[in-house]
């Protein structure tokens, strides 16, 4: 909840219920203990939601954008919501040097965004957006608003309301470009 740079490995190892050996011979250290987690995050949140965006078949196009977006409401409705580990780690380390987390970083946003603009884009072929509309511009919205609601969700304590009128006004202005 601190970060990785102001949590222990004792806390970890306190925390987890393992032995320091444990750990240094599934993982290494902290860094390659963190690597995984972050992996297997991106796994096991971003990929479900590239999923949503890229099976969508409805009929203006936008149906997985308002699941996903939808998913992200009923995140930070959650009591012990902390924000999005992408988001916090890009913040907290973003380029400080560490390759291995920089790419895992990098690809995971880079494969979102990715997808959003996939489906922006058949909004756009089929109408759900206006011909002007520009897809990369849409997704790169879409992303720095979930980016934003992991800062919110740390410094904001109505951040439940808060951060539902913003994706209930990130929705509207989609469905209106």
């Amino acid at each position: 909840m601190r970060g990785y740079a102001d949590t222990k490995l004792s806390e970890i190892i306190d925390r987890a219920g393992i032995g320091r050996q444990s750990l240094y011979s599934g993982f290494g250290d902290k860094n390659a203990l963190f690597l995984a987690a972050l992996e297997r995050y991106v796994a096991s949140v971003l990929d479900p939601r590239i999923e949503i965006l890229e099976q969508d078949q409805s009929p203006d196009g936008l149906d997985g954008v308002r699941q996903v977006v939808e998913t992200w409401k009923q995140g930070i409705s959650l009591p012990d919501r902390r924000g999005c580990l992408v988001a916090n780690t890009s913040a907290e380390l973003g380029r400080r040097g560490d390759r291995a987390v920089e790419a895992v970083i990098s690809d995971g946003r880079q494969r979102v965004e990715d997808a959003f603009i996939r489906s922006f884009e058949r909004a756009k072929a089929v109408g759900g957006v206006s011909p002007a509309a520009d897809p990369i511009g849409l997704a790169r919205v879409t992303m720095m608003t979930a980016d934003g609601l992991s800062s919110v969700v740390k410094t904001t304590s109505n951040y439940t309301a808060y951060g539902t009128s913003a994706l209930d006004q990130l929705l509207r202005f989609i469905e209106s470009a």
